[in-house]
């Protein structure tokens, strides 16, 4: 496109590329726009980064301008994809050339683990068509919560939540993410109930669990269907920490394994100390309330 007139190449829907050729041409730099949608004539939208450079002579005199234009449709599109079926924080490292975070690596990380209570009974008294769209609101509102708290979903296990944090690089605020995450869940909860009971639904109740230990995180799975999840006696002890919810009468267990790498901890009490099978060392339950 040497020699044509910007104007002439991006009609009124990509009015703004020519705004901004026009700031380049007047303060004689360059400008850049990263990830932006560009219109194409048939009306569908291309995404880009866009690079406007001023050109000058010898003499400093302006002659042109040149555009970069980088596609990333393609990049989006096995972006959306993957994230579909695998957490949204592993695709970008893959993408970014982490390749070697699917291969299988043993790290310390923060679990999360959700349970609804007495589903089976709620499940029958609204029909499997209710329990469905009650499942999928309560998903959206959990999910929203882990991801503010830079958690990523692991996987649903029937009505259960398993959730990740400081996977698959470790963070120095995973163990405050994922209790935030958990206190910031059991809010949401009191509001989607209050939506519940307005329209005349049984509440929703639910127990969390939060421990911390070193599990095995990588793709796995058949040649069919593979997923990244993590595996290892942290992941079960996360799973056993929340089943005793029920029996302590309390919303949300963590374990001392999360507590101990935290300063400062307010708002939790000591519940009790439980063996696990398997495991030498009991551990001590502490119960959240903020």
């Amino acid at each position: 496109m040497v020699g044509n007139d910007i104007a002439s190449l991006f009609h009124a829907e990509n009015r703004w590329v020519v705004e901004l050729a026009s700031t380049v041409r007047e303060q004689r730099t360059g400008e850049t726009a990263l990830d932006v949608d560009i219109v194409k004539a048939d009306g569908s939208r291309v995404s880009l980064n866009l690079n406007v450079v001023s050109l000058d002579d010898s003499n400093d005199e302006f002659i042109g301008m040149l555009l970069i234009l980088e596609d990333l449709s393609a990049e989006k599109r096995v972006r959306s994809t993957m994230s579909r079926y695998t957490p949204k924080a592993v695709v970008d490292q893959v993408l970014d050339g982490h390749r070697d975070v699917l291969e299988g690596r043993a790290q310390v990380m923060t679990l999360l683990f959700t349970d609804i209570r007495s589903l089976a009974s709620i499940s029958e008294a609204i029909g499997p068509r209710a329990t469905v769209s009650m499942l999928n609101e309560y998903f959206a509102y959990m999910v929203d919560i882990i991801d503010q708290h830079d958690g990523i979903l692991d996987k649903y296990i029937g009505d259960a939540i398993m959730a990740l944090f400081g996977v698959p690089f470790t963070g120095a605020r995973d163990e405050r993410n994922a209790l935030n995450a958990a206190n910031g869940m059991m809010r949401a909860l009191q509001t989607l109930n209050e939506r519940h009971v307005k329209a005349g639904q049984e509440p929703l109740m639910h127990g969390i669990g939060v421990n911390t230990g070193e599990a095995i995180a990588g793709n796995i799975g058949s040649s069919k269907r593979m997923d990244y999840t993590v595996i290892g006696d942290a992941v079960n002890l996360t799973a056993r920490v929340e089943s005793v919810t029920t029996y302590y009468g309390t919303p949300i267990l963590v374990s001392d394994l999360t507590l101990r790498r935290l300063a400062d901890v307010e708002h939790v009490r000591e519940v009790d100390r439980i063996r696990v099978k398997g495991k030498t060392e009991a551990v001590t339950l502490y119960e959240s309330y903020a």
